[in-house]
């Protein structure tokens, strides 16, 4: 029974000594150990164990935070000794016996930083997605030797880190190099403004009048009269009328003359024959030798007055006679000019 103890102990002895620590890289599976690379957790194809399967795999530690998250993402090693190869293998498999920062690499991708002989090494490691984001990390025990080695202070070197992973995650290839100076590529949009030429469409401008007209409207209200004024602008045209003459009839009335009373329409439309017509008819009423003596003096004067007078006194019957019917006015008779 002492035996047995002894055994059981001194394997635990020589498990421990090679026992994966936090912070390192170690290997596992095909050809050796294909019975540790069958089922991955994440449930992806390997090589060669699936044809379409990838050799550059790794298994997350299940006491790391949200590992199962990390399924099909990228992880970047790097070690810390100051050798520049990195790699970039996919997440296919969890680990429940490895530590919480390690990392187990398959046993094609760990010769690419080390020696398979050796076993395990320290190391800078994160999570990346495919376009280059770092989703975790980086995580590292120290880098002091390494930055040393590379010429380079602590943050300037895990920050160089953070940008080299990143554009291997996203470049898709397995195996690059670390570079002290990484170049950020940029892009260079030229912007080109065009100016279209409008032409523009000559108008006619309107011509219009406007005139201002007041209406007066009167409203009676109980007794009391209100006037409104209305002021309006409205848009006239100018008619310009032909210009009119009119006549003015002037009623005289004339009393007894030498016993006779008579009333006598005196209607004037501005002619002096007509005038001097009736200033002979009186003549002839008021001194018939008077009138007598001028007649036989002036004989061819009396003919033209007479004629004028006539014409005159017929075509102002003509106009008065229908107008002044209603109104019951006495029209001169025609007899005591035809008279002269």
């Amino acid at each position: 029974m002492k035996l047995f103890n002894l055994f059981v102990f001194a394997i635990g002895l020589v498990a421990s000594a090679f026992a994966a620590n936090d912070y390192q890289i170690t290997y596992y599976g095909c050809p050796k150990e294909c019975n540790t690379q069958k089922k991955p957790s994440c449930h992806l194809p390997t090589y060669p164990l699936e044809h379409d399967g990838t050799k550059f795999f790794c298994a997350l530690s299940t006491d790391f935070p949200h590992y199962k998250d990390y399924c099909g993402q990228r992880v970047v090693v790097m070690l810390t000794d100051g050798t520049k190869n990195m790699i970039n293998v996919q997440v296919v498999d969890s680990c429940s016996s490895c530590p919480k920062y390690h990392v187990d690499l398959s046993s094609y991708s760990f010769p690419h930083l080390l020696k398979a002989s050796k076993g395990e090494a320290d190391c800078i490691w994160g999570v990346f997605d495919k376009k280059g984001k770092k989703l975790a990390g980086p995580i590292y025990k120290s880098v002091s030797s390494a930055a040393k080695k590379l010429g380079m202070s602590k943050d300037g070197f895990i920050n160089a880190f953070i940008a080299n992973a990143s554009k291997l995650a996203k470049s898709g290839e397995h195996v690059g190099t670390f570079n002290k100076i990484v170049k950020s590529a940029t892009t260079t949009r030229r912007i080109i403004a065009t100016t279209k030429k409008v032409t523009p469409i000559k108008s006619i401008p309107i011509r219009t009048t406007t005139a201002t007209v007041k209406l007066l409207t009167t409203t009676k209200i109980l007794g009391q009269t209100k006037t409104t004024t209305i002021k309006n602008s409205i848009t006239t045209t100018k008619i310009v009328a032909k210009p009119t003459t009119s006549s003015t009839i002037i009623e005289d009335e004339v009393g007894e003359v030498k016993g006779v009373d008579a009333k006598v329409g005196v209607y004037c439309v501005g002619g002096v024959a007509v005038a001097a017509g009736l200033g002979l008819v009186l003549m002839k009423k008021k001194s018939p030798s008077t009138y007598e003596d001028m007649k036989q003096k002036f004989p061819d004067a009396f003919s033209h007055i007479k004629r004028g007078v006539s014409r005159s006194a017929t075509s102002i019957k003509r106009r008065v006679t229908t107008k002044r019917s209603n109104e019951n006015t006495t029209v001169a008779p025609l007899a005591s000019v035809t008279a002269m």
